[in-house]
């Protein structure tokens, strides 16, 4: 077996290239996996302000998607409604209103959602809401 030093010198320079190379690049992941877990514990951080928010409304809160799904409810909206948090979560809104204005509700609903303005929401129409126990009481949004 024959030994050639300039062959193994070369081999050598390549690899502590691509090792330079390979730390570099791990380095760059590392520093990039960091700013993702500071950017993650931001996000959480204004998330639980912005719960917290909406937990100390004196008002009951909704929000719903384009299409009237409920994504998030304060205690308030428990308290007056009746139900629990997880039973309105991913529901319609339009169960919180008496079975007769459903319908009228949800067009109203889509005309805003295909041509959305700035208006006062429920303005002029007396609106009602239903609690779980199937009472039902006068309802004023904004």
């Amino acid at each position: 077996m024959s030994y050639d030093s300039e062959t193994s010198t070369e081999e050598v320079r390549s690899l502590r290239h691509r090792i330079a190379e390979l730390e570099e690049t791990v380095s760059m992941h590392q520093h990039i996996a960091a700013e993702l877990r500071a950017s993650q514990e931001q996000r959480n951080h204004a998330e639980q302000r912005f719960r917290g928010l909406i937990e100390a409304a004196p008002d009951g809160i909704i929000i719903t998607d384009h299409e009237g799904v409920m994504l998030l409810v304060n205690q308030q909206i428990e308290a007056l409604f009746g139900y629990d948090r997880g039973e309105l979560i991913d529901h319609s809104v339009d169960m919180l209103l008496p079975k007769r204005m459903r319908v009228n509700h949800f067009r109203y609903r889509t005309n805003y959602v295909d041509a959305p303005h700035t208006r006062p929401m429920g303005f002029g129409l007396n609106l009602l809401g239903e609690r779980k126990d199937g009472s039902e009481f006068p309802l004023e949004i904004s």
